[in-house]
């Protein structure tokens, strides 16, 4: 589409042009019915120009108030009051009324821009002519930034030569955009002498005016990528920031900041404008409160625009410690003995169905580096190591070693522990206490290391300071009879193979189909209570673990074996989510089914943000709105970094104070 001070030209993916509007200067390209008298020619609705371009596929046009004019892939076309812009002689057709090819033109055209009085064409070849005057004019722009006579060296595989990209123009001002940043303005003097219609001569060439670079690249930031040409020579642009800078005149410039408040812009962003006037009575302003806009636009009447563009928020990844990694936490002993090493960390859920060709090599670390964690347990083990902490509540003994553990997660796992443990308090193991650290070990993070695997036993037993005190195949032979004898079927299944074969998880169905009357947490949400496990919750929340861990706030909110939790302020709904991750470890999918985005907040002070980067009903959620008591809506124009009961906020959930907003 491109429009004019009286009329529009609309074009079709089809490549049909239509045109409505004013037909003073026969620039809609057809002929109307005889107007009554005194009134004005006027087509009020599209309609087709056919006539040369009947059969013609068009690419672009260009509108002015006087004339048109539209480009194919090998020609250009032209219509309406010629005072010699139209590129062929105003003597012969002063008026122009059906679309006319211009025979001068040969070259594949890429934009085009028009005038009342001149035509200005950007080539394929990146050149720039000016159709005025009945002749064409080339314009050369100084592009290179070194005197003639020194020339910057540029291989041909570094960067290309900078050439024009764009062209636009109002008035007698035209302006280009190079393919560096820089922007150019020349002006076609139309009062007469050389540049005048009346001074035109028949030669194909003319004088052509000298741009000026009124915009020169200082930074890579500052680099223009879109500008419009408004009244009176004004200019507005964008940069590759998202910064807009409007080049005025610089007694309006100043009026314009008076009445605005703003303030002088920096140094670092002033560039001096120039046209045919002198340049210091130009001055470029930035205009304030305009951040992110990537394409702006001037008109003939004074009028600016700009679009903006949306936050562009990353994907959510789900990293991080896993619902494993974080039972294997709460184990008393654990880390005791110092974090596993950097380069044999668990992976990270995303690198599960990769293929990666060091997966095996890094398995084999990873089992020797956890084997030798337990072996350096066993050797630094003492009295205190039994004592019951972080929230276990039984003890399994085998041999001198009385191993403090979670209840919950023994029952679950094991029907056989299970009934074993409902009156009592500990269960002995027929093993060696090494074997029972394995075994521990898979009921809390579904793995162990297989040592019983060539590629590991060889490096433990390089490893270990005394390796004749480690019985590989006794080791084996125990985990195998311990699977039968406590219903095991994965574990018993994984321990057939001579190499490490990981069991199939089933760590997050097992504490799902927990029994709900071992439940010794209730959350008290809005609007009803959900039992829940203080083992599973303190493990994967800092939140929860950090009230648990004062025995004070525990024993007086519990009402027999169960404490209650006040979360009054979060509803169930929500809670399910958060609470489906904690037990399930699921990721974003959890937000696949969730239909309401935006939580209204009533008086209370927290507030529950849902993140997600699956799209819902055909959208993305590119903006999070919060309601503070005051009912003020704001934007939060990147991710908080806050968290959700303990949990990062790139994962999807927030939990936010209102007076940190």
């Amino acid at each position: 589409m491109s429009l004019s001070p009286d009329h529009t030209v609309v074009l079709t993916t089809s490549g049909d042009v239509f045109t409505f509007g004013l037909n003073r200067f026969a620039q809609l390209g057809y002929t109307l019915d005889s107007p009554v008298a005194k009134d004005e020619p006027i087509q009020s609705v599209p309609r087709r120009v056919v006539g040369a371009l009947k059969k013609e596929v068009v690419l672009g046009a260009a509108a002015s108030r006087t004339h048109t004019a539209v480009f194919t892939a090998d020609s250009l076309y032209t219509w309406g009051t010629n005072k010699g812009q139209l590129g062929y002689p105003a003597a012969g057709s002063p008026t122009q009324v059906m679309p006319r090819k211009v025979t001068s033109i040969v070259w594949p055209i890429m934009m085009l821009t028009a005038t009342e009085n001149a035509t200005c064409v950007l080539l394929a070849s990146k050149d720039v002519l000016v159709l005025q005057g009945e002749a064409y004019i080339r314009i050369a722009f100084p592009l290179a930034r070194f005197p003639s006579k020194m020339q910057a060296y540029r291989p041909p595989q570094v960067s290309s030569k900078p050439n024009i990209d764009k062209i636009a123009s109002c008035g007698t001002t035209f302006a280009a955009l190079s393919s560096l940043g820089d922007v150019f303005t020349f002006s076609l003097d139309l009062a007469g002498g050389a540049d005048s219609p009346s001074a035109a001569s028949s030669s194909s060439a003319r004088a052509a005016p000298k741009p000026q670079r009124i915009w020169s690249l200082r930074r890579n930031f500052t680099a223009v990528t879109d500008f419009g040409v408004g009244l009176d020579g004004s200019i507005i642009l964008c940069t590759l920031s998202g910064h807009v800078f409007v080049r005025t005149k610089k007694f309006e410039a100043s009026s314009l900041g008076k009445a605005s408040g703003s303030a002088t812009p920096p140094s670092s962003s002033r560039h001096i404008g120039s046209s045919s006037s002198s340049s210091s009575g130009w001055k470029f302003s930035r205009v304030p409160y305009l951040q992110r806009c990537i394409k702006v636009a001037a008109n003939s009447t004074g009028a600016f625009a700009a679009i903006r563009s949306d936050v562009p928020l990353r994907p959510i990844e789900v990293e991080g410690p896993t619902l494993s990694e974080n039972l294997l936490g709460v184990l008393p002993y654990w880390r005791r003995v110092g974090p596993l090493g950097a380069k044999v960390g668990s992976r990270r859920r995303k690198d599960v169905d990769e293929d990666n060709e060091d997966d095996g090599d890094l398995g084999v670390e990873r089992d020797v580096e956890v084997a030798l964690r337990m072996l350096r347990v066993l050797d630094k083990w003492d009295a205190s190591w039994e004592q019951p902490l972080g929230g276990s509540d039984v003890v399994l003994v085998a041999g001198s070693l009385a191993l403090p553990v979670h209840r919950l997660v023994l029952a679950a796992r094991s029907p056989v522990l299970a009934r074993q443990l409902e009156s009592s308090d500990s269960a002995t193991i027929d093993c060696s206490p090494f074997t029972l650290l394995l075994l521990v070990h898979y009921l809390y993070s579904d793995d162990l290391p297989a040592i019983w695997d060539s590629r590991v036993g060889s490096a433990l037993r390089a490893r270990h300071p005394t390796p004749l005190a480690l019985d590989i195949a006794r080791t084996k032979a125990e985990l195998q009879s311990l699977a039968v004898a406590l219903s095991l079927p994965l574990l018993a299944q994984s321990l057939l193979f001579h190499v490490k074969t990981p069991p199939a998880p089933s760590l997050s169905a097992a504490l799902q189909a927990a029994d709900p009357d071992a439940a010794d947490l209730v959350l008290e949400l809005e609007d009803r209570e959900v039992p829940c496990h203080s083992v599973v919750l303190r493990a994967r929340c800092s939140f929860f673990a950090t009230f648990f861990d004062d025995a004070d706030w525990s024993s007086e909110r519990r009402e027999g074996k169960v404490v209650r939790f006040d979360l009054k302020h979060i509803r169930a709904d929500v809670m399910d989510v958060v609470l489906k991750h904690l037990y399930l470890d699921a990721g974003v999918e959890l937000f696949d089914q969730i239909s309401q985005w935006f939580l209204t907040l009533g008086e209370g002070s927290w507030m529950l943000i849902v993140y997600s980067n699956r799209p819902l009903d055909g959208r993305r959620v590119h903006r999070l709105c919060v309601a503070d008591p005051c009912g003020r809506e704001r934007a939060l124009a990147r991710q908080a970094q806050a968290h959700l009961l303990g949990r990062p906020a790139q994962l999807w959930c927030v939990l936010l104070h209102s007076q940190v907003l």
